[in-house]
């Protein structure tokens, strides 16, 4: 399962084909400073509710530090969709922070109106809103009824 320190490691990025169960695909990934670069694997997965519970009400458990476990139900073949989907999401993300610094560095904000202000502020929740977004939108979608197929 997936490992990361400070950043490098593999850790798991992407969440779609939602069944009622509450399981989903999700892809494996090779991180640099958190940063997807080659996917290894696709699974389906369900996260450990009851475990993931008790390291939150632990004394390990820290603002910084999250600890979910997942019960694995399924490999499948690489989901290429959600790979595309992935690297989509990550560059929109260098390129907004890239843009950002960049007026940050060139505009005057001493000279711009309040209206202007507050829309580059708000312009900083779009980028995290998106995957929540996306989510509630496939978990809308699910099917009534989901079985699982044994290979």
């Amino acid at each position: 399962m997936a490992l990361m320190v400070q950043g490098f490691g593999t850790t798991f990025y992407g969440q779609c084909d939602y069944w009622t169960d509450e399981s989903y695909l999700t892809t494996e990934w090779i991180v640099i400073a958190a940063i997807p670069l080659i996917p290894m694997r696709t699974l389906r997965v369900n996260p450990d509710v009851n475990f993931s519970q008790k390291v939150k009400d632990s004394a390990e458990s820290t603002p910084f530090h999250h600890k979910t476990t997942y019960v694995l139900q399924d490999r499948g073949k690489l989901n290429l969709r959600q790979v595309l989907r992935t690297y989509a999401l990550a560059f929109l993300l260098a390129a907004w922070l890239v843009t950002g610094v960049w007026l940050l560095l060139h505009l005057h904000f001493a000279t711009l109106p309040t209206y202007i202000m507050a829309l580059f502020l708000a312009s900083f929740i779009v980028p995290g809103s998106v995957p929540i977004l996306l989510r509630r939108r496939a978990k809308k979608r699910l099917p009534k009824m989901r079985t699982r197929t044994r290979r």
